[in-house]
């Protein structure tokens, strides 16, 4: 799509630029007022990584690559430094900012699933997983959870445990789309889908 039209009575006009890989290099939006056009850019490096964001206000946000082309450090639009590392497999594992504080912390399961997240606060969430590597449980540094406790044989969650304590029961239809949810002392919330897989009612009694 290169260009799209608002619905009247306004019918703005919104245009879109690509480069030849593809990448989106400005979108323009007709305002109706001044200035009348507001325009967001973006500039790629040669293997398609993004290095600059330009709003309409104009706010600049930058991107620096390391040999891996994985982000290195980045600029944001108030012009605070981010700073990004990775261990052993090219995971990111640590933010830090520009007074070289610790943002966040991440570690892996063997399997390469996000096991833990610490803020700058030292605040950690935990995530552990079934035998299938299904997410099983989260729990967060008040000591409260969220628990998927268990899944059928698509893999639709039909029992969750909320981190109010109460629970969920789902259940799905023979397409795998959510038939009825039943939260803990509430009614029945049952959904129902167009020949075209849309959602088209959502009820409960």
């Amino acid at each position: 799509m290169t260009q799209k039209t608002d619905p009247a009575p306004f019918s703005y006009v919104t245009t879109l630029a690509y480069d030849d890989n593809g990448n989106l290099l400005n979108i323009q939006r007709q305002t109706g007022g001044s200035p009348a056009w507001q325009v967001y850019s973006w500039t790629y490096s040669a293997t398609n990584q993004k290095l600059t964001a330009v709003d309409p206000f104009p706010n600049t946000t930058t991107w620096v690559y390391d040999g891996k082309d994985r982000v290195q450090t980045m600029t944001d639009a108030q012009s605070r430094l981010w700073q990004y590392g990775y261990d052993a497999l090219d995971r990111l594992n640590l933010v830090t900012d520009s007074s070289s504080t610790v943002c966040d912390t991440k570690t892996y399961t063997v399997n390469g699933l996000l096991a833990s997240v610490k803020d700058a606060r030292n605040n950690t969430t935990q995530y552990t997983y079934d035998g299938l590597d299904r997410p099983n449980k989260t729990t967060y540094a008040d000591t409260t959870f969220e628990q998927n406790s268990s899944y059928d044989a698509c893999g639709n969650v039909l029992t969750r445990l909320t981190r109010s304590g109460s629970s969920i029961v789902s259940t799905f239809d023979v397409l795998n789309r959510l038939s009825t949810k039943s939260p803990t002392g509430q009614p029945v919330i049952s959904y129902v889908y167009d020949l075209a897989n849309r959602m088209t009612q959502i009820s409960k009694p």
